[in-house]
């Protein structure tokens, strides 16, 4: 999420107007207010001096207050790393269970070779999605959604073996990653 910075841009244009040359100063503090101020050309510079702190102040009053901009970033970034550490949980689990459905597929139970490799994605999916939720990096938004889908096909294949803990635990870490990745996009979208 990009930090909100209290931005100040202020610029002059000469316009003539009956006969008289008038200066316009235009000032922005915040997308959608935009001012427009008309003033004699003044051979006095504390004049306008004097009009741009007006514009400078008018432009800090109508900007939000940091205190609720600087907690709305602090909750989003506990979400983010909340996001990070479950990615990362499933990543593990997806890791072990890998390595479960590899011993399992050589003892000649063919059906769980296929797991193995669903569970090795999925492990390198969550621990991709954890380290760019970590960073808050501006790509996790895709990462996730990517996260969500890949958890939820572990899970449901995971969940065919409930009588095998190994691949219990994985299928539910995987539905709690899915769970969470969703509420993350979720806040996006707030």
């Amino acid at each position: 999420m990009p930090r909100t910075i209290l931005s100040f841009w202020c610029s002059a244009a000469t316009l003539s107007l009956a006969d008289k040359e008038k200066r316009a100063i235009w000032f922005q503090s915040v997308p959608g207010v935009l001012g427009l101020v008309y003033l004699e050309v003044l051979e006095d510079q504390e004049m306008m001096r004097t009009i741009l702190l007006l514009a400078a102040t008018l432009a800090i009053a109508l900007s939000p207050p940091l205190e609720s901009v600087a907690r709305a970033q602090q909750k989003h970034a506990e979400h983010f790393a909340k996001c990070a550490k479950v990615c990362a949980d499933c990543q593990l689990e997806c890791d072990a269970c890998t390595k479960h459905c590899m011993t399992l597929t050589a003892e000649g139970k063919k059906q769980h070779a296929k797991m193995a490799q669903l569970c090795a994605d999925c492990g390198d999916c969550c621990k991709l999605c954890s380290a760019l939720c970590a960073r808050e990096g501006p790509l996790s938004r895709y990462m996730l959604e990517c996260c969500v889908k890949c958890c939820d096909d572990c899970a449901a294949g995971c969940g065919k073996f409930p009588d095998d803990r190994r691949m219990a635990a994985c299928a539910k870490l995987c539905q709690d990653c899915a769970k969470e990745c969703r509420a993350m996009i979720k806040a996006f979208d707030q």
